[in-house]
């Protein structure tokens, strides 16, 4: 049995939880007597002197083997997508993605995003007897910005016929742009700060992200192509995706929402350091220098400025006895006020030992996180918890966090930490959690799978 997992981008060289969970997922798959090689497809970059779409292979390792897709459809991360007719259909990327899978005769394609691929790539595959699993991490078969937030950064479930879509699409990258990102080129010298903060200013609008929608002039062709982007990818999960793997029943709960109907499994995602289950635990805190910690940079989903003013009123209030601890890539770019500053440290991406550094970890989400890895990895670290209610990882705890639906609620919640003793129980959960477990239950779907064939 051969399996391909399409991911965001290269494992070892990309961050983040999704990337961790596939490496971690390839490494065990390759130690697997009963498969084959074990294939890793993900955008790789834009030609300057060919538009073509091919699949090549990158490096292999052992039976590890990555393959990168030259000309992926243009789109950017967070940033959204400017055509979203070619997400609808590509057909020079579908025959390019089918043609490496009949010719390394492919039996599962594991999909972690469908990022800068097409909807009907998943008709395509289905056409070749291939097995489709879906693992879902983000909602970009629903939100070209992964996110489901409007431009007032409220929860979407209503896009107005694809109204709200232009506006959030509004900063997305257009085709020369991408094409200077992602070419070969920039790939290379990305490393250098000063290179890669030109860069920024060459393909970045200085228009703000969130305005109000209104102010936009409605294109409703371009309104519509976003509606029917959406209603494509729900049709062909629904009728060629043989499972899909809810990281939480968060997840599952919002998919389901929009129309999402197929075979599926709810399976908290993992990694290869996490071998143990959670064993309850009880914490005690005193108000007396407590140390925050905030794990997700700058980005606006994360709710990293509207924590930053929590904690400037706080501050105010003359309640200072604090440390809070920010975590991300850009973490260093989030403005502090002065004052406040002197309590605030800024650590970049750096996760050695993170949690070492805090004692409550606060997850301010304004998105429906399907996810959150960071509360499992709190809670193995014996550390308090505070997180909005949306959050996915949540609803694998029995008991335990301190949730919030507002941030009004948040500061009445951090004031209470500063004010008085209070205890943090963790009574159980996440009994799926281990890798070993994990593996094994999606070992075992996998051969139900290939079964059927």
């Amino acid at each position: 049995m051969k399996v391909a997992h399409y991911c965001i981008g290269e494992p070892y060289r990309r961050l983040g939880g999704l990337v961790s969970y596939v490496e971690s997922m390839i490494e065990q798959q390759a130690k697997d007597p009963l498969l084959g090689q074990v294939y890793v497809i993900f955008p790789w970059f834009q030609s300057l002197l060919s538009k073509k779409c091919s699949l090549k292979i990158k490096r292999r390792n052992g039976k590890i083997v990555m393959v990168g897709i030259k000309n992926p459809n243009p789109e950017s991360l967070l940033e959204g997508i400017r055509y979203p007719e070619k997400s609808i259909s590509n057909p020079d990327l579908e025959d390019a993605f089918v043609n490496f899978i009949n010719d390394n005769c492919i039996d599962i394609v594991h999909f972690h995003t469908f990022y800068c691929l097409s909807a009907n790539l998943l008709s395509a595959l289905k056409k070749q007897d291939v097995k489709i699993i879906f693992s879902v991490h983000d909602y970009q078969a629903l939100c070209p910005t992964i996110n489901l937030l409007d431009p007032a950064k409220e929860k979407c479930d209503d896009t107005q016929n694809g109204i709200k879509c232009i506006q959030c699409n509004r900063l997305a990258l257009t085709r020369t742009k991408h094409y200077i990102r992602n070419n070969r080129m920039c790939q290379y010298i990305q490393s250098y700060n000063q290179i890669k903060s030109f860069a920024k200013k060459i393909v970045r609008s200085n228009a703000s992200a969130y305005i109000n929608f209104r102010q936009v002039i409605p294109n409703i062709d371009n309104a519509n192509q976003y509606k029917l982007r959406q209603a494509t990818y729900i049709h062909q999960i629904n009728d060629n995706v043989d499972l899909i793997i809810y990281n939480s029943y968060l997840t599952k709960r919002i998919f389901t929402d929009f129309g999402v109907k197929c075979a599926n499994e709810v399976i908290p995602v993992s990694h290869k350091n996490i071998k143990n289950k959670i064993e309850p635990f009880v914490v005690h805190f005193n108000p007396k220098g407590l140390k925050f910690g905030f794990m997700g940079g700058k980005r606006t989903e994360k709710g990293a400025l509207e924590l930053i003013d929590v904690f400037n009123s706080i501050f105010h209030e003359n309640l200072q006895d604090f440390e809070l601890h920010l975590f991300g890539e850009d973490s260093y770019n989030i403005h502090v006020p002065s004052g406040l500053s002197e309590k605030v440290v800024k650590h970049g991406f750096s996760r050695d030992n993170a949690y070492d550094y805090f004692d409550i970890l606060i997850v301010p989400s304004l998105w429906c996180e399907t996810f959150g890895f960071i509360i499992p990895e709190a809670l193995l670290n014996k550390k308090g918890i505070i997180a909005s209610n949306d959050i996915g990882a949540l609803t694998f705890i029995n008991d335990g966090a301190f949730t919030f639906k507002s941030f009004n609620e948040l500061k009445l919640i951090i004031k209470q930490f500063l004010t008085s003793d209070i205890s943090f129980q963790f009574s159980g959960g996440f009994d799926n959690l281990p890798f070993p477990l994990h593996y094994q239950i999606l070992s075992k779907s996998y051969k139900t799978l290939v079964s059927k064939r």
